[in-house]
């Protein structure tokens, strides 16, 4: 029970040693290294891992919450930030999630895309998978639990063949996120999708 205790105590220190809230103990490895007369000499292996979206993306933190997008911000409106007042000017929702989506934090060897072609996409079409703001004012506000949703369910769309998307014998190149409005008796706030594929072609490295 002490060496139990004392690999829980060790693993929660070892856990807050890291930045953010984004690990976890992956898998731990105890060896009985000798025994000398009545006393065992254990010792432990932990190999801690990120809790990664879909195995690629750092996910949103809890209390990293977000407004839904810029009505004209291709046009040179300022990105309206976070939910709590900050980062405007800075982003908004969707540039990070086009962010995270366009750098995975899993990536392969260095590469170029050939023979781009695109595919649209949003909430219309892909009900309750992509952000929709039926009846919400334009300054609706996404938690981190929401935005996460979203990331997962725009890699599902977005790289699964299955979803109809991902053209045959192409790869997800790069996504952009336009912020729109349906107008109507009761508008219609969305996140529109421009997403581009192609063939990858690894970057020889030079020795």
């Amino acid at each position: 029970m002490a060496f139990y205790d004392a690999m829980g105590s060790s693993y929660t220190q070892d856990l807050a040693s890291f930045e953010g809230n984004q690990h976890y103990l992956k898998l731990v490895d105890v060896n009985l290294d000798s025994i000398i007369g009545n006393t065992a000499y254990i010792s432990s292996t932990r190999v801690f891992g990120l809790n990664l979206i879909a195995g690629l993306y750092l996910p949103f933190e809890p209390g990293e919450d977000w407004i839904w997008g810029t009505l004209g911000q291709a046009s040179g409106v300022p990105p309206v930030g976070k939910c709590n007042g900050t980062m405007v000017g800075i982003s908004d929702a969707s540039d990070q999630l086009q962010w995270k989506l366009n750098h995975p934090v899993v990536s392969p060897e260095p590469y170029v895309f050939v023979n781009l072609e695109y595919r649209f996409a949003d909430g219309f079409n892909f009900d309750d998978r992509l952000y929709l703001g039926w009846d919400y004012p334009s300054h609706n506000c996404l938690s981190s639990d929401t935005l996460n949703h979203y990331l997962l369910q725009s890699h599902l769309i977005i790289n699964d063949p299955a979803e109809g998307l991902r053209p045959a014998g192409k790869e997800f190149s790069h996504v952009e996120i336009t912020d729109d409005i349906l107008l109507s008796m009761y508008p219609k706030y969305f996140h529109y999708y421009k997403i581009f594929y192609g063939n990858k072609i690894l970057v020889q490295k030079e020795e």
